[in-house]
């Protein structure tokens, strides 16, 4: 995030770090940014679900940063409300969505930060993207993945 404020010189990009606090400490990750760039961090905290579709639908992208993980749900979330999503080259999430999201190695500040440099510098793509993003979020539901489960379990008693 600073790479990219940094490069693009903008007043209206902030990181926002939605939810409870994870494993790690954010506070300390960002104790030694510059006062012009901890101003435009904001920690949200715990958020009730009713203000979640606000904010993806006013976020430029998702950066989803992860190391590991079992699906990601929070990059199908923002998906499902047009949001384009960034995620990391770990776990399933290239299986899942690498032909829909740019990815990047989770080690790679500088790649993190000139693909939000691209949403940010290219407005007409994210509104060009969005209903492709909407598509591909239908292919999930809670329906076909219970249907799913069900006939495995059928299959293999």
């Amino acid at each position: 995030f600073r790479l990219a404020c940094e490069s693009l010189k903008s007043e209206d990009l902030f990181l926002v770090i939605a939810g409870t606090k994870g494993w790690g400490n954010v506070e300390e990750f960002i104790k030694d940014l510059s006062p012009l760039i901890k101003r435009k961090i904001i920690l949200t905290g715990y958020m009730n679900d009713r203000f979640i579709p606000s904010l993806y639908q006013s976020a430029l992208c998702l950066l989803y940063p992860s190391f590991y993980e079992g699906f990601g749900l929070p990059p199908l979330e923002a998906m499902a409300f047009g949001t384009p999503v960034i995620i990391s080259d770990r776990g399933s999430l290239p299986e899942i969505f690498n032909s829909i999201t740019q990815t990047y190695n989770p080690y790679d500040t500088k790649g993190m930060s000139e693909s939000i440099n691209q949403w940010y510098l290219n407005p007409y793509k994210r509104l060009e993207e969005s209903p492709k993003l909407k598509e591909f979020a239908k292919k999930f539901t809670w329906k076909k993945s219970a249907t799913q489960v069900i006939d495995f379990i059928k299959k293999n008693q």
